[in-house]
């Protein structure tokens, strides 16, 4: 699910409701413009040994950052996390979107996510989802809730208030349509991902139903 800045947006109540992979995911819209998603927690693992993505994004093994983690996690999707060293490289990145599909097929990801850190708590990020139809994604609400859940865990983030975490993350702005999340996790013993929050204002376009698959 996609939650972020937009423009105007119908006054209503919008309600998605998912389970996948163990992770229960919930998402609210009150009034005109707030958007809420709720998680469970956060899976994660890591990246496969030699895992390049030099070819698929135009990313040397140099450009990536020293600190964060590369790492395949989910919060209702999975999505490999591809930290570079600096926000200006972002709008440098030479995108393969066949080898991004090929990639993500071979790793059994939906995406290619690549953030890089501001400050302050705040990233920029990118995401590429070529195998399910998306080429990017302007704002990624469940893929930015997974990142957040696992820069907190691993202690990249500050606690704010007991085990709260909080962290925004910037999308969009490459595509010309610049969208902000913010994401709060709940910790639990040993730096667990206990339940993530993604909030950020949002258009509302279009509603359904659908079944889950068994």
């Amino acid at each position: 699910m996609a939650a972020g800045s937009g423009g105007a947006a119908e006054a209503g109540h919008a309600f998605l409701a998912g389970d996948r992979g163990g992770t229960r995911a919930t998402a609210h819209r009150w009034g005109a413009r707030l958007v809420l998603l709720s998680s469970t927690g956060a899976s994660g693992r890591a990246a496969p040994p030699g895992f390049s993505t030099d070819g698929a994004l135009g990313v040397p093994v140099e450009a990536l950052h020293a600190e964060l983690p590369l790492v395949c996690a989910s919060a209702g999707g999975w999505s490999v996390f591809v930290p570079l060293a600096r926000a200006s490289l972002l709008a440098e990145l030479e995108v393969d979107l066949p080898q991004v599909a090929a990639l993500c097929g071979a790793l059994g990801v939906i995406s290619l996510y690549v953030y890089a850190p501001l400050s302050g708590g705040r990233f920029a990020a990118r995401d590429f989802a070529p195998l399910v139809g998306i080429p990017e994604d302007p704002v990624t609400g469940s893929a930015g809730g997974a990142l957040i859940g696992v820069l907190a865990a691993r202690g990249h983030l500050p606690e704010q208030g007991g085990l709260a975490v909080r962290g925004v993350i910037e999308q969009g702005r490459e595509l010309g349509t610049p969208g902000e999340i913010a994401v709060r996790v709940m910790l639990g013993v040993g730096q667990e991902v206990r339940h993530i929050e993604v909030g950020g204002q949002a258009a509302f376009g279009r509603q359904g139903e659908w079944d889950a698959e068994p």
